[in-house]
């Protein structure tokens, strides 16, 4: 993968806005952050500290709600805490995850956690759970972002 794409984590910068791509899904650590990794994403948010708003996405959630409870990124939790912290430290404003089929929306420190995994596939909860084929449409205006639920029924 890595020799046609390159690696599997890194940023980038549009306007105001710093975004983050993280891996979780390492061969033998599916589910944390650590090594090489951790270090890169401790160094980029120290670089990003002048971006007005921080997105991350991370393909597990940090805090699932559905069947992946047990093997997303709280597989360890101790660490998963960590990653946390240290987002809410550099005041990541949100972070968007897929994994499970559903959506959810949380917030815990001033982060805004996204779980939006109902691009299409079989879904992991009722619609009133939030199992429904859905996709975020975010929008940055100056000083501000927006998030909204778009079903993919049209509604």
């Amino acid at each position: 993968f890595e020799q046609y794409f390159g690696i599997r984590h890194y940023s980038f910068r549009r306007d105001n806005c710093h975004f983050i791509i993280l891996d979780s899904e390492i061969p033998g650590q599916e589910g944390t952050i650590r090594g090489e990794q951790w270090q890169w994403l401790m160094d980029d948010l120290e670089q990003a500290s002048d971006a007005q708003f921080i997105f991350v996405a991370i393909h597990r959630p940090l805090f699932p709600v559905g069947p992946h409870i047990s093997s997303s990124m709280d597989v360890d939790i101790p660490l998963r805490d960590r990653l946390h912290a240290l987002l809410a430290r550099h005041q990541v404003n949100a972070v968007f995850s897929g994994h499970e089929h559903l959506y959810h929306h949380s917030r815990r420190d001033n982060i805004d956690y996204f779980i939006t995994g109902g691009g299409g596939a079989r879904l992991h909860a009722q619609p009133w759970e939030g199992g429904f084929h859905h996709y975020l449409l975010v929008t940055v205006e100056e000083g501000s972002y927006t998030v909204q639920v778009c079903p993919i029924d049209g509604t």
